[in-house]
């Protein structure tokens, strides 16, 4: 999975909610190309995601730079009832390295 929402009772998260629930990831990619003179491209990305819990229609939005802070509507006992999720860079990494070849 490209991005990380912490552990629910010993399991990824995102893992957890596609078992129970079965689940969505859409990414939405901005790439700025500037050029800084005749032989150099500065590349820079920004990738919007959106995580969707299919059965109950949950919603969580975040980017590749800025993780965003969820509330769980029923924790694991002991847990916290917020969480963070956020970007691997897997797909960062992987565009960025693809550009780098171009």
């Amino acid at each position: 999975m490209y991005v990380d929402c912490g552990m629910m009772n010993n399991e990824i998260y995102v893992d957890y909610i596609d078992r129970i629930f079965e689940s969505s990831l859409r990414a939405d990619l901005v790439i700025q190309l500037k050029e800084t003179n005749q032989s150099t491209t500065n590349a820079s990305l920004d990738i919007s995601y959106t995580f969707i819990s299919l059965e109950s229609g949950t919603t969580w939005e975040f980017s590749s730079n800025k993780p965003a802070s969820i509330w769980v509507a029923t924790p694991a006992e002991g847990a916290l009832p917020q969480r963070e999720c956020l970007s691997k860079h897997i797909l960062e990494e992987s565009l960025i390295s693809k550009i780098r070849n171009l």
